[in-house]
């Protein structure tokens, strides 16, 4: 447009004005003033045509103000046409801005019909209206209007898009935490822990085009968890049922065991036995407590009438480590003595075992009976050397006596040779068979002596052999017993967790 600018349609006081008015499709009035017509005389008269040198005028209302678009002067005024004046197409230019701002909102329009479009594009698209030129026509006005509220919901979209998408993240990270305990078997925990992440989904706006399909993951793994909380509590009633009936047979079994018996390891060990039954067997639910004071109370008899014996069984010990002692410092290792320490040791293993304050008796018991065979053997080994020394020497003395006499029958044999005396030849042999009948009488005595002493040698090794291997037998005895377990009447360690399940 021009800058000219006038508060009504301009006719330049000329009475001959024509105004042609007319409404354009932009919804503004147009007029189109011819004025300013001369004859040829001069006079003012009607314009017909350029001839008579009038001025044309092209103005637009737009906001009760008339703006000029195309203006020629008339003839009187100079005839000039002022700059950026169209008369063929004057309102080209609004009506291509008309069209431009009409396809800007067609195609955000055609954008945004989407559910969930991209709202970034739209923008670029509603960015196109403000690049048009602008006249302020009604029609302009209509698209403006239009156009705000594009932008409007665009940008609400933009809003609600961005809480969507931030919806789904959240629901996602849901989702992937709901996934994560599906295979959990902390039933009470796990079933707390998604109640409390639905409670935070329904606190969480919509996630747009994923939200119902979020919704069906979501609810499926949750689903899928509590089913198999169900069989789980179906499938442990079962064996809670199951678990009652075994254990109120193994407390009939325990009752049975656990009778009045000297043999209180056999029973303790049958009723350990029983003992792990009991702990395989399972929870027996809210029997469960009942049960067990019952199965206990079983035990516990039992365990009270075997430290009682016990208590019996210290006081025979104390007794046989005293007398243990007492012989070890005595110093008498005759045969008499040696089967009453041996005797100690059988009736030691007798007695049976007394708790693991027997462990402190049981040392002190071994030490008298190491004390005493290792004395025994001290002295025994002393017996064989002197024995042996007394034997050598009566050896030696034989062995004199041989060397003494075969010094002799060497001497008659010389006789022998330079005798012509038949009887005295007679005579000197007889004195030779003599003495080696003697040769052979000691020589039998030396091997007999010999023999002896290995046999009294090998009976006094074996016996210093064998000492020591009757107190390794008991001391294993002894070992054996001590590693029977003093059981203490706990409960089974799976009856809190079972409980807890309740």
């Amino acid at each position: 447009m021009l800058s000219y600018t006038f508060d009504e349609i301009p006719t330049f006081d000329d009475s001959f004005a024509d105004v042609q008015r007319r409404y354009h499709s932009s919804g503004a009035q147009v007029a189109d003033v011819l004025y300013g017509a001369i004859d040829k005389e001069g006079n003012p008269t009607y314009p017909k045509n350029n001839a008579d040198g009038h001025g044309r005028l092209i103005v637009i209302e737009i906001d009760g103000k008339f703006h000029a678009l195309a203006w020629k002067h008339s003839r009187a005024e100079g005839g000039n046409t002022e700059e950026g004046s169209v008369f063929d197409k004057p309102l080209e230019s609004l009506e291509e801005s008309i069209r431009a701002k009409r396809d800007v909102i067609r195609s955000a329009r055609e954008t945004m019909s989407g559910k969930y479009y991209d709202t970034e594009e739209a923008a670029k698209i509603l960015a196109g209206f403000g690049e048009t030129s602008e006249y302020n026509t009604p029609r302009e006005a209509e698209l403006k209007e239009q156009y705000d509220k594009l932008v409007e919901r665009n940008e609400k979209n933009k809003q609600y898009f961005a809480s969507t998408k931030q919806n789904a993240d959240k629901k996602n990270e849901l989702l992937a935490q709901a996934k994560a305990l599906a295979d959990s078997e902390e039933w009470n925990s796990t079933s707390e822990k998604y109640q409390a992440l639905l409670a935070v989904w329904k606190k969480i706006g919509n996630a747009g085009e994923d939200n119902d399909r979020l919704w069906e993951e979501f609810t499926k793994v949750r689903q899928e968890f509590f089913d198999r909380r169900a069989r789980h509590f179906e499938e442990l009633d079962v064996r809670r049922r199951n678990a009652k009936s075994i254990k109120r047979d193994l407390i009939k079994e325990a009752r049975r065991v656990a009778i009045e018996s000297p043999d209180y390891n056999a029973t303790h060990k049958k009723l350990e036995a029983i003992f792990e039954q009991w702990k395989q067997a399972g929870h027996a639910g809210r029997d469960e407590n009942a049960l067990w004071s019952e199965f206990k109370a079983v035990r516990d008899e039992f365990y009270g009438r075997r430290e009682e014996a016990y208590r019996d069984r210290l006081q025979e010990k104390e007794a046989l480590v005293r007398e243990a002692e007492s012989i070890a410092e005595m110093g008498d290792y005759s045969t008499y003595v040696s089967n009453r320490m041996k005797e100690l040791t059988t009736e030691w293993k007798n007695t049976g075992f007394c708790g693991r304050e027997g462990d402190k008796l049981w040392e002190s018991f071994h030490a008298a009976q190491d004390k005493f065979w290792q004395g025994k053997k001290a002295a025994n080994a002393e017996r064989m050397n002197t024995r042996q020394e007394k034997l050598q020497e009566a050896i030696d003395r034989r062995q004199d006596k041989i060397k003494h006499i075969q010094e002799n029958n060497a001497k008659l044999k010389d006789r022998l040779n330079t005798t012509q005396s038949e009887e005295k030849k007679t005579e000197i042999q007889g004195w030779i068979a003599e003495n080696e009948a003697r040769i052979k009488e000691l020589n039998d005595e030396i091997e007999g002596m010999r023999h002896s002493e290995k046999d009294k040698t090998e009976e006094t090794k074996a016996e210093m052999k064998a000492e020591p291997a009757v107190m390794e037998a008991e001391a294993e005895a002894e070992t054996e017993a001590e590693a029977e377990t003093e059981a203490e009447a706990e409960e089974p360690a799976e009856t809190a967790a079972d409980a807890a399940e309740e």
